[in-house]
């Protein structure tokens, strides 16, 4: 699970792509205060993160949540081949 804190995003200015094993996180942000603040605690700036994935991440079942300017992703982790034992049949 990977947790990112986006304030001031909503969920169509995220994008998460993922390509040659490289997990990428962009998000736009857009501040709603009516008018000039007087003082800022921080600075609501664009986010951008990469995150090379192993090889053990299942990248076709990644699934992503946003919830109160926080992104959620979910990265599973890929299932083991499991022993099966092959018939052999007869050929004729």
């Amino acid at each position: 699970m990977l947790v990112a804190d986006l304030p001031g995003s909503e969920k169509d200015s995220v994008k998460i792509d993922v390509e040659n094993g490289i997990l990428t996180l962009q998000a736009k942000t857009k501040a709603n205060d009516p008018g000039a603040p007087i003082y800022r605690e921080f600075e609501l700036v664009n986010f951008f993160r990469q995150f090379e994935l192993s090889e053990a991440v299942n990248i076709e079942k990644i699934s992503a949540e946003l919830a109160n300017g926080v992104l959620t992703l979910h990265l599973p982790k890929v299932e083991k081949a499991k022993p099966r034992q092959i018939e052999v049949k007869i050929a004729g």
